[in-house]
């Protein structure tokens, strides 16, 4: 597998998100590293249910907040859907690069 990193552009600042990806290039792990979002909605986005709702998702996955990706409080949702859009952009790009490259990409089930 593989560990990406992103910054993502929220109202107050960015976003650096972590993500660890598995051969399957399926999501097995995501943190966010630094935020500057006020309490509660940092709380939000930093809850391990909210997390642990990518994990499993592929480029291809389904990624509408409030249905596949819990929702988070009004506050929190413009920083959410940012997230959402680096998270799966980052995953599109290691799809294109994997293909370029040759390397193996395993059907997801």
């Amino acid at each position: 597998g593989v560990v990406l990193t992103r910054r993502v552009k929220c109202e107050l600042g960015a976003i650096e998100v972590v993500v660890a990806v598995n051969t399957n290039q399926q999501i097995c792990g995501l943190r966010l590293q630094r935020l500057r979002e006020p309490e509660v909605s940092a709380a939000s986005l930093q809850s391990l249910e909210w997390l642990r709702s990518f994990e499993g998702k592929r480029a291809d996955s389904s990624w509408q907040l409030g249905k596949e990706i819990p929702d988070v409080p009004a506050d929190a949702r413009t920083s959410a859907a940012a997230i959402i859009d680096g998270v799966r952009s980052a995953l599109i790009w290691l799809a294109i690069e994997s293909e370029s490259r040759g390397l193996p990409i395993a059907p997801h089930h």
